[in-house]
C-alpha cells in the first residue's frame, strides 16, 4: 500500500466521535489518515473501485485514545515536598541535604553538566533533583526558582549553612 492508495475498512460498527456521524460502517483511510467515514455505499461512490477493501466484521472500531504517561521517580519525589503556598523561609521547603547544593549550585547559574562534575553525580541524578527543587518552590523554571530563593532572601552560602 503507497501513501497514496486507499484504504476502506469495513466494520459492524465505526465510533466516529463525531457528533453528525457518531457511527459509520466503513471508514477510508489514505496514507494512514481517515479520508472519509460513512456507509459503504458513499466510499463506492465517491472513491470508486480503486479502493482496497479489508473486511472486520464483526469488529468494532474505537478511535485511537493517547495515553498519558508518568515519570514515576519525579512525581514519586513530587509527593514528597510540601505545599509552599505562603512559605516566608527555606526552612518551610523541606530540602533533602544533597537537594539544597543542586540548588546552591544553580542559583549560581551553573548548568546540570557543571553541577554534575561538581557533586559526582550523575546528570539523570541531577535532572531528577532539579525536577524536585522546582516542585519543592512551586515553580516551572530554573529562573523562576532563583527568584524564590532570592524571595525568600537566601544567597548559595546559606542553602548550605541552613542544614
Amino acid at each position: 500500500m503507497t501513501s497514496d492508495s486507499l484504504l476502506a475498512l469495513r466494520a459492524a460498527r465505526i465510533h466516529t466521535l463525531d457528533p453528525e456521524q457518531p457511527e459509520a460502517e466503513c471508514i477510508v483511510l489514505r496514507g494512514g489518515r481517515v479520508e472519509a467515514t460513512g456507509s459503504v455505499d458513499d466510499a463506492l461512490s465517491r472513491f470508486g473501485r480503486s479502493l482496497e477493501w479489508l473486511d472486520l466484521r464483526p469488529a468494532v472500531i474505537l478511535p485511537g485514545l493517547t495515553d498519558s504517561h508518568i515519570h514515576l521517580v519525579e512525581w514519586a519525589l513530587g509527593l514528597a515536598q510540601p505545599d509552599l503556598a505562603g512559605a516566608t523561609s527555606m526552612e518551610e521547603v523541606h530540602l533533602t541535604d544533597r537537594q539544597r547544593e543542586v540548588l546552591a549550585l544553580l542559583v549560581q547559574g551553573k548548568s546540570n553538566k557543571l553541577i554534575c562534575r561538581e557533586l559526582d553525580l550523575a546528570e539523570a541524578t541531577v535532572k531528577i533533583h532539579v525536577t524536585a527543587i522546582l516542585r519543592a518552590l512551586r515553580v516551572t523554571s530554573r529562573a523562576q526558582a532563583i527568584v524564590a530563593v532570592n524571595q525568600l532572601g537566601l544567597t548559595p552560602n546559606s542553602l548550605l549553612s541552613k542544614r
